[in-house]
């Protein structure tokens, strides 16, 4: 059952959990005490976790407005917001249309591992307009990282181009 309010949702999943705990905890000891599943589990992890890292990469590399609409999908599941927003039905900008600069559509990691991904200020992200609408045609637009985060740390100047942006929106959308 989705809950919009998040503490109703952590109540609930903590109910469901406690109502099912020793159902669970019981398969768990059983699987923990064989051999054969340790060992089988043990050797699928293993050969299996380099090859989900590198299709993770692959993915946001290859198709990385897919993979942002992917994590809004999530997003919106997670907090039972509406999502109706697809590739096709939102503009790409090739520039911010808060701050100006050019857009990073880009994904590529600067090192083969994880750890070395960065997130530039001219990075794509997804910005609900009006957060209680949620991922909804006309209130997602494509921005940069710096534009979102701006409430944090700004100049000025950003902290105007931002001001009407909230004011007015984007024009011409």
């Amino acid at each position: 059952m989705a809950h919009r309010d998040p503490e109703k949702r952590r109540a609930y999943n903590a109910a469901y959990r406690a109502a099912r705990r020793e159902e669970l905890n019981t398969r768990e000891r059983e699987r923990a005490r064989d051999p054969i599943y340790k060992e089988k589990h043990r050797k699928y992890r293993k050969a299996n976790l380099s090859k989900y890292a590198e299709y993770q990469r692959n993915s946001r590399a290859k198709n990385p407005k897919d993979h942002l609409i992917y994590q809004a999908r999530m997003r919106a599941t997670r907090d039972a917001l509406p999502f109706g927003i697809t590739d096709d039905t939102m503009h790409w900008p090739t520039h911010c249309p808060v701050l100006g600069l050019e857009l990073d559509y880009s994904k590529a990691p600067i090192k083969e591992r994880r750890e070395a991904w960065q997130v530039r200020s001219n990075t794509v992200t997804l910005d609900r307009h009006v957060n209680a609408l949620g991922y909804v045609v006309g209130n997602v637009f494509a921005i940069s990282h710096r534009a979102n985060r701006i409430k944090s740390d700004a100049t000025a100047e950003e902290l105007m181009a931002v001001a009407v942006y909230a004011r007015d929106g984007l024009p011409n959308s």
